[in-house]
């Protein structure tokens, strides 16, 4: 997969299951998030705006949408289905977990 680092320090993966998102006014756990729960965040992120400080809110709605086809695309119903470098990548790039490098 593009853009894959090397396999994420020990625990980095459970810590992206367990941290819990706000998604249709539901709390769960990223492990549990569903391609069309991430299709929801993406639609409701993208409503936020994408002018200012919000073109990084719109490239965090973008990425919700590409998780949703990674999941479907791995033929897994949740994202915590996802092998441990997955979880961690795309953790990082929906703000579900800050990355490794910092967020600056």
């Amino acid at each position: 997969m593009e853009g894959k680092a090397s396999a994420p320090r020990p625990g980095r993966a459970a810590e992206a299951r367990t941290r819990t998102v706000h998604i249709s006014g539901v709390e769960r756990p990223f492990g549990e998030v569903t391609a069309d729960d991430a299709r929801a965040q993406a639609a409701e992120l993208k409503g936020a705006g994408t002018w200012g400080p919000l073109q990084r809110v719109a490239k965090v709605a973008l990425a919700w949408g590409e998780l949703a086809g990674v999941i479907e695309a791995a033929g897994v119903e949740t994202a915590g289905e996802l092998d441990d470098e997955t979880v961690v990548l795309w953790g990082e790039r929906v703000w579900v977990i800050a990355p490794e490098t910092g967020m600056i």
